[in-house]
């Protein structure tokens, strides 16, 4: 994998996000929260993952509890205000490391995508029939046309052209359609013989 040298902002980043969460963590199991110690040692585990999910999971989790202590120590008394105060100072601190510049790309989330390839099917017998081959060419895929087959123009005067000769093979069968419907031998309808 490519990861960036061991001494680079970014790692002195994160080390300083999970030192917090430590921090965050050790404060909990002081205060006799087993559940945030819980929980701040589970997002020390995701972050360790270095996964550009586990920055956004940290973010959303550091976010709500900064929120919560930012309201517990606006509208608390006493201790737990002092408390809620410290919680928000470390959420804040641990966001403002995680959305540093170049940050995504630690985290692997800034990764390119890969190509995208368009697969050659074989058309649906019935669709589009001016563009059916024979049965033997259309068992095989054929090979993709190439990307500068034509300005736009020109393919446009193509599909015009095969519009037009779909446009006139239909007149075609229409007329003879249309003969084969008349009698064979006008002479002998009985409106003749009269």
């Amino acid at each position: 994998m490519n990861r960036p040298i061991q001494h680079s902002s970014q790692h002195n980043n994160f080390l300083g996000a999970i030192g917090l969460l430590v921090v965050a963590a050790l404060g909990c199991a002081v205060v006799g929260s087993l559940f945030g110690f819980i929980v701040m040692g589970a997002l020390i585990g995701i972050l360790f993952t270095r996964a550009g999910w586990a920055r956004i999971v940290t973010l959303v989790i550091v976010g709500y509890v900064g929120a919560v202590g930012l309201l517990v120590s606006l509208f608390a008394r006493g201790d737990s205000s002092v408390v809620g105060f410290v919680a928000a100072l470390i959420a804040l601190a641990v966001f403002w490391l995680l959305l540093r510049p170049g940050m995504s790309q630690y985290f692997n989330s800034g990764a390119a995508p890969g190509p995208s390839r368009v697969v050659p099917v074989a058309p649906r017998p019935g669709a589009l029939p001016h563009l059916q081959h024979n049965a033997a060419s259309a068992a095989t895929p054929q090979a993709a046309p190439a990307v500068n087959a034509g300005s736009t123009q020109e393919q446009w005067a193509r599909l015009q052209q095969q519009l037009r000769a779909e446009q006139m093979k239909e007149e075609r069968e229409a007329e003879s359609a249309a003969r084969e419907t008349e009698a064979p031998y006008p002479w002998l309808e009985p409106s003749s013989l009269c």
